[in-house]
């Protein structure tokens, strides 16, 4: 979140959709926030292959949606995506 926040300069959130819109993060009616809804659905590590599997979803309001599975692996003290799966596109 520092990463996002310090490279954008913007502010960073950690809560769900129906906190973004108690804390009134929304315009209009509740389908249009302000900003970008980033969601990291699942998480999957296999400790033998330094590897880890990631499904994300990205939202904004006039733009729509997109969910993603990510491979990554860890090579040379970095981790790497290897594969990248579009799950679903709206």
């Amino acid at each position: 979140m520092e990463f996002l926040r310090t490279k954008y300069k913007v502010d960073v959130y950690n809560l769900t959709y129906e906190q973004l819109l108690k804390q009134g993060l929304n315009e209009g009616n509740e389908s249009n926030l302000r900003g970008i809804l980033l969601q990291i659905e699942k998480v999957e590590l296999a400790d033998e292959k330094n590897e880890g599997t990631l499904v994300v979803s990205k939202y904004r309001s006039n733009e729509g949606s997109i969910s993603v599975k990510i491979t990554l692996q860890y090579r040379d003290n970095n981790w790497m995506v290897v594969d990248l799966v579009t799950l679903k596109e709206s």
